[in-house]
């Protein structure tokens, strides 16, 4: 018999169909995922307006937030640092 130092075709083909389901599962999770945060930034946008120079700052340091935290990153943080840094509400109020 023969050394083969791959896995029987079989085996290959089962674990090819079990991770192309695993990709589809994912696939439509992303979209939905998709959909409702669409669906949540349009709410807010459609009763705030947001300055451009504003929108480029938050994702700088969202990116950097997320860089920092290996993408770990809780609502929970996000509230306590927001708290630590003293914006608060504050910032709303203008």
């Amino acid at each position: 018999m023969e050394q083969n130092e791959t896995l029987p075709t079989a085996i290959q083909s089962a674990i090819d169909g079990r991770l192309g389901m695993f990709e589809d599962r994912l696939a439509r999770l992303f979209y939905k995922l998709a959909v409702e945060m669409d669906m949540g930034m349009s709410a807010i946008l459609d009763c705030i307006q947001i300055d451009a120079d504003y929108l480029r700052k938050l994702r700088s340091d969202s990116v950097k937030n997320v860089k920092a935290t290996n993408g770990l990153l809780t609502f929970e943080q996000k509230a306590r640092e927001q708290l630590d840094d003293g914006a608060g509400d504050d910032q709303w109020q203008d």
